[in-house]
């Protein structure tokens, strides 16, 4: 080791011991007693150090229960998740604006070239412009989904079928800005295998990139993606063996029991908005046993009327998603 480089390591050590002299002064201590040993010195440095700490707060059972997503009987709630969800989400509304213009990319282009007469347009550039004179033309009427367009040709052939009066509003699924879809109402669904009540607890809107976010309330059904909803299945008159079964009769409606549970599970689901029959609102089923609840006799005659043969038959049929089979 040369002069210069023992020089600077002497000086580095002696810095170093500055700052552990220090340290120990900061404690509390004594200066370090140059009879003691390095590690009686380390020990109260790290001892002091440890007293000077605050002590974490205590956590008391109050405030796990506060945060809790189990029900009374230790059992996780879809319910509470969905109220702690909210409690902690951000209150701040963000609203996006949409800038209708032409890409840069595209102006640039057309005017480094506007010399050249012989240059062609590309099929992108064709395609913005046209999705931009689209969007400024407020003549043009959206475009209606597939999903909507068969609805609402399968309510045209129900309304010969049945009444006017017994479904109302039938065209829109009974969703309207007078009567909004909001969360605690109940809704007529129905699946490839099943029909069923289901209570609202969340509901889901596609916005732009693909991306779902969840709204207080709507009043277009066209515009819904998904629904997270309680399901009431329809059980038997001995309220114990779940059931399909209808009746056909138009004068009598025999009335029926519905039940949240199946076994000692409550029945939840994540459905899909072209599931969705009719919106009931917020006091279509009435009692106090979850396993045994009762349509009121204006949802009932909805039900009823929905549930009949020749009317399912005149329903959209549902496509279930499946990837391809591969056989190897």
């Amino acid at each position: 080791m040369s002069t210069s480089d023992a020089a600077l390591e002497i000086a580095r050590y002696s810095s170093l011991c500055d700052d552990f002299d220090t340290a120990v002064e900061d404690t509390g201590h004594d200066p370090i007693d140059s009879t003691s040993s390095t590690s009686q010195t380390l020990r109260n440095f790290y001892e002091g150090k440890k007293a000077l700490e605050p002590h974490p707060p205590e956590t008391t059972q109050a405030a796990l229960n506060a945060g809790s997503i189990l029900d009374n009987e230790g059992k996780a709630s879809v319910e509470l998740m969905l109220r702690a969800r909210l409690k902690v989400q951000s209150k701040a509304t963000v609203r996006s604006e949409r800038s209708i213009r032409l890409d840069p990319k595209f102006a640039l282009h057309r005017t480094i070239s506007s010399s050249d007469q012989n240059t062609k347009m590309t099929v992108q550039e064709a395609s913005h412009r046209v999705r931009i004179a689209q969007a400024l033309d407020i003549t043009l009427k959206p475009e209606i989904k597939a999903r909507e367009v068969r609805w609402k040709e399968a309510s045209k052939a129900i309304k010969i079928i049945i009444q006017p009066k017994q479904l109302p509003n039938l065209s829109t699924r009974n969703i309207s800005t007078l009567f909004p879809l909001e969360r605690e109402s109940y809704v007529i669904m129905r699946t490839t295998e099943r029909f069923y009540i289901g209570q609202v607890l969340d509901i889901y809107k596609k916005g732009a990139a693909s991306r779902y976010g969840s709204i207080d309330c709507c009043t277009n059904a066209s515009t819904l993606a998904f629904l997270s909803l309680r399901v009431f299945l329809l059980v038997s008159p001995s309220h114990c063996v779940f059931s399909d079964s209808e009746s056909d009769s138009e004068d009598t409606i025999v009335p029926q029991m519905f039940s949240q549970m199946y076994r000692q599970h409550e029945l939840h689901t994540h459905a899909q908005a072209k599931h969705i029959l009719y919106h009931l609102g917020k006091n279509a089923l009435v009692g106090t046993d979850s396993r045994a609840l009762q349509l009121t006799p204006r949802s009932a005659t909805h039900w009823h009327a929905l549930t009949r043969t020749k009317v399912k038959k005149k329903l959209p049929t549902l496509k279930i998603l499946a990837g391809k089979i591969v056989i190897k």
